[in-house]
């Protein structure tokens, strides 16, 4: 085996791996930033609703941000990149196990069943007997009065 050219072909798929890793780690951060920003928007829009001076005061602030011209994309990134993870810790208690809801089989409880669109859809008659003598309803063949 040559080793020199399998070590430098390793390299190679090093560094591609690792530009691979910091791409995805910006992915990564930025799901971070939106859960972050969620988060504050959300008690924001609780808060502002309680009043109308407040809600006024949040669209104004919203708007100045929207409108701002001066975009300094290296200073901001930098700034909302510096994970800070005090806000997870508040509302994570690692006591409880997450949850997840159970569903069982089948039809809920209640609930009538869909026809399908081939099956012929009728109302339900009572079931009764029918004779095979006369064919009149109400009686069998053994108690038919007709002879």
């Amino acid at each position: 085996y040559n080793t020199d050219e399998f070590v430098s072909s390793l390299c190679l798929f090093d560094q591609n791996n690792n530009d691979y890793c910091e791409e995805r780690l910006t992915v990564l951060e930025q799901r971070i930033v939106y859960g972050k920003l969620h988060g504050v928007y959300k008690k924001a829009l609780n808060k502002a609703l309680q009043t109308t001076s407040k809600s006024e005061q949040l669209i104004s602030l919203l708007q100045e941000f929207a409108d701002d011209k001066n975009d300094d994309d290296e200073t901001d990134s930098e700034e909302f990149y510096q994970y800070d993870d005090t806000s997870d810790k508040e509302n994570f208690d690692p006591s409880i196990p997450l949850l997840q809801k159970w569903r069982g089989k089948g039809r809920p409880l209640g609930t009538k069943r869909f026809k399908s669109t081939c099956e012929i859809s009728s109302s339900k008659t009572k079931t009764q007997r029918r004779c095979k003598k006369c064919g009149k309803v109400g009686h069998y063949q053994k108690n038919c009065k007709e002879q």
